[in-house]
């Protein structure tokens, strides 16, 4: 019986899932198939080997326990989607807030075909952005902030580099 509410429970949500994509993306037949691609992609990527052992080590230890492992491989999967779901929101959240900044903006003719000099131009107007970004939000509440606010972004800049 605890069986089938489990199914049951996946059944639907499935279901509502892509009842909230057919309808969020009724008029972009394009990420319709992305979704499509997403979903099968993911359901290759359940069986890969290293989730299968995960599961499997698992649901060994709760039998050997004497307990019943019926949910182990949902609660598995719920986690791993989880942290999915957050790394990619972080990454469009970066994609969108780097977005606007053009990468050879602002160069001479002459750096234009140095990607070593486009790439740092780059990276140094995404450290006047973040300074730009983070002092509305710190100027009326800490003494002092613009001592260190280009130290933090430079840090942050250096910690994107790839030297």
């Amino acid at each position: 019986c605890r069986l089938v509410g489990i199914y049951a429970l996946l059944l639907t949500g499935n279901a509502c899932a892509w009842l909230w994509a057919w309808v969020l993306f009724a008029h972009h037949p394009v990420l319709i198939g992305t979704a499509t691609l997403a979903y099968a992609l993911g359901l290759r990527h359940a069986v890969d080997a290293d989730h299968i052992v995960a599961i499997d080590n698992v649901t060994r230890e709760l039998m050997h326990g004497g307990q019943r492992p019926l949910t182990a491989g949902l609660y598995f999967s719920l986690g791993h989607s989880t942290v999915v779901m957050i790394a990619s929101a972080c990454w469009a959240a970066a994609a969108t807030a780097l977005k606007p900044t053009i990468a050879d903006e602002g160069m001479s003719e002459e750096d234009n075909p140095n990607l070593w000099a486009i790439y740092d131009n780059y990276i140094d107007r995404v450290v006047v952005k973040c300074v730009n970004s983070v002092t509305p939000k710190w100027q009326s509440r800490l003494a002092g902030y613009d001592v260190f606010i280009w130290d933090q972004c430079y840090a942050m800049e250096q910690s994107l580099r790839i030297d």
